[in-house]
């Protein structure tokens, strides 16, 4: 599976669902790149309190759900 990263949160650490504000987030293929190839979607939240995203990279929306720790985003469990 590809990783992808974003460049908005904090350096160390998830997002959470109450700092996430409903907002779209650009998906990018490499920390240092700056141009989206995507967007996520915050859908709901983990039992830490972490956002759960839904990811759609060049127009397909992957399954699943992801959270963002470290400015990565990860499967969510």
């Amino acid at each position: 599976m590809q990783t992808y990263f974003t460049n908005i949160g904090p350096k160390r650490g998830s997002i959470l669902y109450r700092d996430a504000g409903g907002s779209a987030v650009g998906v990018l293929d490499a920390p240092r790149n700056s141009v989206p190839i995507g967007k996520a979607l915050p859908t709901s939240w983990a039992q830490d309190g972490s956002a759960l995203w839904r990811l759609t990279v060049r127009g397909n929306t992957l399954p699943g759900r992801f959270v963002i720790r470290d400015r990565q985003f990860t499967p969510a469990q």
